[in-house]
């Protein structure tokens, strides 16, 4: 049986998957993996599964054997990340570098490797961006985590049943953009990101949904 594992499912572009997810996928397994559940649930067949990307205990002592012990194929969609902290080096605070470096890079490399214990066989999407290439203002623990993450993703890719795709959505129509205007206001080198909304250039972020789901299903 094929499963469908969706990181960062409660908000923006997660959302959007999981919506598409739910309404058009009924042949896989479909876990949907987020820290804003009050308890663990399971609404046959789709499992919630609470869980807090930054804190890489919570990750670790949860048990996927129950879930993924009739699985032989897992596509990993790795969408949960987190844009803070927006902030010259020396005004990062020790607690959201740590955040940054779990959620971004630490969380799924931990996933993944609790995944193969269980599934041979696994193909991951790796929600990415152009900060994993190009440098932005400010955002130098997003930008190295990104980047880190991909080539993570690119070496373990050589390994046997293990395929990855990046898909770098642009700029979708989000809280992270608006979060991103936000500190816009603060640094001057961001303005583009303001402009991109004023002109109508962001992305829905259905439409985007729609194409990552088209990878997979």
């Amino acid at each position: 049986m094929k499963a469908i594992v969706l990181t960062g499912y409660s908000s923006g572009l997660g959302r959007a998957i999981h919506n598409n997810l739910v309404k058009v996928e009924t042949n896989s397994r479909l876990f949907f993996i987020g820290r804003g559940l009050d308890q663990l649930k399971e609404n046959n067949p789709w499992v919630y599964i609470q869980l807090d990307l930054s804190n890489l205990s919570d990750i670790n002592s949860f048990e996927f054997d129950a879930y993924l012990k009739d699985i032989d194929e897992l596509i990993f969609i790795s969408n949960a990340g987190t844009i803070i902290p927006i902030s010259p080096i020396l005004d990062i605070k020790v607690e959201k570098l740590y955040e940054s470096v779990n959620v971004n890079f630490l969380a799924p490399v931990l996933l993944i490797s609790k995944f193969k214990k269980y599934v041979d066989k696994i193909k991951i999407i790796n929600i990415s961006s152009g900060a994993a290439t190009k440098p932005v203002p400010y955002w130098s623990l997003y930008c190295a985590n990104k980047s880190a993450i991909k080539m993570f993703l690119d070496t373990v890719s050589l390994e046997k049943e293990i395929s990855v795709e990046h898909f770098d959505p642009g700029m979708v129509d989000t809280n992270m953009q608006a979060i991103i205007r936000e500190k816009s206001k603060t640094y001057n080198e961001l303005d583009f990101f303001m402009e991109a909304s004023d002109n109508g250039k962001l992305q829905d972020p259905y439409n985007v949904a729609t194409e990552i789901c088209r990878m997979i299903l």
